[in-house]
């Protein structure tokens, strides 16, 4: 006999929730409201438990930093918060528009994840940082991570300076962007750099203004011309323009190659020398 357990408000806690299914004598649940504060759970069923039923104000909090099992998948809807200390198993876990999720409660916090965390456009992901001692929230383990929404960030501590650094994700793969950052800039002269978060996950702090790249060597080997510069800003794109005339135009440069400076702001090109092409200059830009 097929049974449905409807939560619609309240608050429901417990140091573990354990749902049996028993071939088609199975119970489920629908948490559609009100907050669920658990230890662990054990969710073995053939639908995505969802947090929330996109109307009403839902909350679902990992307490003892346990771990917490859906075999079909889990889904946090709109108006629902996932929040806590713990390990999530399920193949899917979707934070969808108008979803949040956010390690930790009030203390800087890690969430596991044993699948794939795809964060919808319209969610919103808060993680808390300390800009003193260089930690934050985490998200790690996912297999596949894909950005999307508002990352909103809470600094715990005193102001943000350039070189500041937040490992937030830890994943396999890194895909997509988030939509946008909350606050828009981490203070007067700075600014998010984001472009490490596709590549291990990890925030930066970079001042708005810096000095430019230089090239630092350019020499043939191959039929090819390899240029490389330093002083980049780690992780940023950079591209490499070339032209034919002298003096050139603005127009005339174009764009044939992008790169990203490397840990140590370093970036190289290689790019092939027709061999009955007079003469052809190159410049390196940057945003």
């Amino acid at each position: 006999m097929y049974s449905t357990i409807n939560v619609n408000s309240g608050v429901f806690a417990s140091g573990s929730m354990s749902m049996d299914a028993n071939g088609g004598n199975e119970s489920s649940m629908k948490f559609n409201g009100g907050s669920l504060q658990l230890g662990s759970t054990s969710y073995p069923f053939h639908d995505p438990f969802t947090i929330g039923d996109g109307t009403n104000t839902a909350s679902f909090e990992m307490i003892t930093n346990g771990v917490h099992s859906f075999s079909a998948g889990l889904i946090v809807s709109s108006n629902a918060l996932l929040k806590g200390f713990g390990t999530i198993v399920a193949p899917n876990i979707s934070v969808n528009n108008g979803g949040t999720i956010m390690p930790g409660n009030t203390d800087i916090g890690t969430i596991k994840i044993n699948g794939n965390l795809t964060l919808a456009s319209g969610s919103m992901t808060i993680m808390k940082l300390d800009s003193t001692s260089g930690e934050a929230d985490n998200l790690i383990g996912p297999t596949a991570v894909v950005y999307g929404g508002t990352l909103q960030l809470m600094n715990s501590t005193g102001p943000f300076s350039a070189g500041n650094f937040f490992k937030l994700f830890s994943a396999t793969n890194y895909l997509g962007a988030f939509d946008n950052i909350q606050p828009a800039a981490p203070g007067a002269g700075l600014r998010w750099d984001t472009n490490e978060l596709n590549i291990d996950g990890v925030l930066r702090v970079v001042s708005t203004i810096t000095p430019p790249p230089a090239l630092k060597t350019a020499m043939t080997a191959g039929g090819n011309l390899l240029i490389s510069a330093t002083g980049g800003i780690s992780y940023d794109p950079c591209y490499l323009l070339t032209c034919t005339n002298f003096p050139p135009a603005p127009a005339d440069w174009k764009s044939i190659a992008t790169n990203y400076f490397d840990l140590t702001g370093a970036a190289a090109f290689t790019n092939a020398i027709p061999a009955v092409e007079p003469q052809r200059y190159f410049k390196v830009q940057v945003n």
